[in-house]
């Protein structure tokens, strides 16, 4: 079969074996897949070596039909490993995506929904690392959401006016008057973010570089759009937003750099989670008489000393972070619906 590896600084099309699924995987029959700035760093030969057993061909989110299953693969519908045959589905990798046939643990896969408005498998594909990216940033990290019922939770909105919000649904919620701002809003990641934390209920700020795509973010529904490289415009965000109390979660997909400006954008006991931490050495920043460090760990990077009332999370590279979602599905805080 074919697939796409780096090679000399390019991506090149090179014929592979056909994969065979092994215990907990399954065969999938690619019908599309993303193309992440990872792959480019990979290709640029800037990125670690993939994990032991990965293939190293490129690609991590894969959409597709699956052709084949491995032993001991519980059956998604209960019935029989029969379920998963022809299952249209999304997942992400350790690699090998952009190639004709593509391996993924079944535990990793999610059902694609049918859909009349796009191609799903491709929606699916370009959508699924920031899906879960910001889940797991705005979820799984987050203690202060909480589990409520639509129609009894003051959300400053009315019910029905954005999804998971309505008479008879109950959803994770952020708390009332919940302010979150997000750096790099014009992204993949940065631009889910966006409408993931207004449908969670949070009043959103955000940041990009240019003007044309801090009208953007308004439109994804961020209530102020700042430019990053202006403090006076990341201070007005604030203002109009959290009316000057700052932020109670900040996500800042630029990386460790800019931890000291979010501390001032920062709301007393607030979060500033940091991803994309692509640097090798640890990055440190002075909080009150403590100072906060991020050490190199292979799912996240933890904070070694946090003062009191501010705490940062960070997370992991492209691979590692891989591992650490193995665990949503096992999560109570399920991962995000892909209603494309």
């Amino acid at each position: 079969m074919w697939a796409v590896k780096a090679i000399e600084g390019e991506a090149r099309v090179v014929e592979v074996p056909r994969p065979v699924p092994g215990p907990g995987e399954v065969l999938i029959e690619v019908r599309a897949a993303g193309v992440n700035r990872a792959d480019l760093l990979q290709v640029a030969g800037h990125y670690d070596p993939p994990p032991p057993g990965a293939p190293d061909t490129l690609g991590i989110e894969v959409a597709g039909v699956v052709v084949e299953v491995g032993a001991d693969v519980a059956s998604p519908g209960g019935a029989g490993v029969e379920d998963w045959l022809g299952r249209p589905v999304v997942a992400l990798v350790g690699g090998g995506a952009q190639a004709e046939f593509c391996l993924a643990r079944a535990q990793h896969c999610i059902s694609l929904p049918r859909s009349g408005r796009m191609d799903g498998f491709v929606a699916g594909a370009a959508l699924l690392e920031s899906a879960v990216t910001v889940w797991h940033n705005f979820v799984d990290l987050e203690p202060r959401l909480r589990w409520v019922d639509g129609a009894n939770f003051e959300t400053g909105v009315a019910p029905g006016t954005l999804p998971g919000v309505g008479p008879n649904v109950q959803t994770w919620r952020f708390p009332k008057d919940f302010t979150v701002f997000i750096h790099g809003g014009s992204g993949a990641v940065g631009s889910f973010a966006i409408q993931l934390a207004r449908c969670l209920g949070a009043q959103v700020a955000a940041s990009a570089g240019d003007a044309s795509r801090r009208e953007k973010l308004l439109l994804l529904g961020a209530r102020a759009a700042a430019d990053y490289r202006e403090e006076a415009d990341l201070l007005r965000a604030r203002q109009e937003v959290s009316a000057g109390r700052g932020f109670d979660l900040i996500l800042d997909v630029s990386g460790a750099g800019g931890l000291e400006r979010n501390l001032e954008l920062l709301a007393p006991g607030g979060t500033p989670g940091h991803h994309r931490l692509t640097e090798r050495t640890a990055g440190r920043s002075r909080l009150g008489q403590g100072s906060l460090a991020f050490g190199h760990d292979s799912r996240l990077y933890h904070p070694c000393l946090v003062a009191p009332r501010k705490s940062a999370v960070g997370v992991a590279s492209r691979r590692k972070r891989v591992a650490l979602r193995g665990t949503r599905t096992d999560s109570p805080r399920r991962g995000p619906n892909l209603s494309l």
